[in-house]
């Protein structure tokens, strides 16, 4: 597995979002009439720890989770719920340990349709840094 898969699984397995979005959490794109709410995710930098002896397994990646909703109250509610799950966390996952992961920004998105603004979706960003060791 990746980070991705183990962020994925993390994410959705938290109850509260899980009843909110259940395994809606897309990497980079939503797919074609995906059903709000739901989750976007995609990697902004990584950061790997170099020594005399080569690139070691620990990691620092930055991730941008976007919160999309058919109202901004609702967004900004699903927001809450994943700052909630994943801010200060350490733990092992399924193929990594995360040592530390936190939230670094929130801001507001928006995503207007193509059909001339007739479903307007609106987004909570999270970025978050989060620091691991692969297995």
């Amino acid at each position: 597995m990746s980070i991705e898969a183990d962020l994925t699984t993390f994410v959705c397995a938290g109850t509260s979002i899980n009843a909110v979005i259940a395994d809606r959490m897309y990497p980079v794109f939503s797919k074609k009439d995906t059903t709000a709410p739901y989750i976007v995710y995609r990697r902004l930098s990584t950061d790997r720890l170099h020594t005399h002896s080569g690139t070691e397994l620990r990691a620092t990646v930055r991730f941008l989770l976007t919160c999309w909703a058919e109202t901004f109250d609702a967004a900004i509610a699903l927001g809450n719920l994943v700052r909630s799950r994943v801010d200060g966390v350490k733990s092992t996952w399924t193929s990594s340990t995360v040592h530390r992961c936190f939230l670094v920004d929130e801001s507001d998105n928006f995503e207007p349709s193509p059909e001339l603004l007739e479903k307007q979706y609106y987004g909570r960003d999270l970025t978050i840094e989060l620091n691991f060791t692969e297995s």
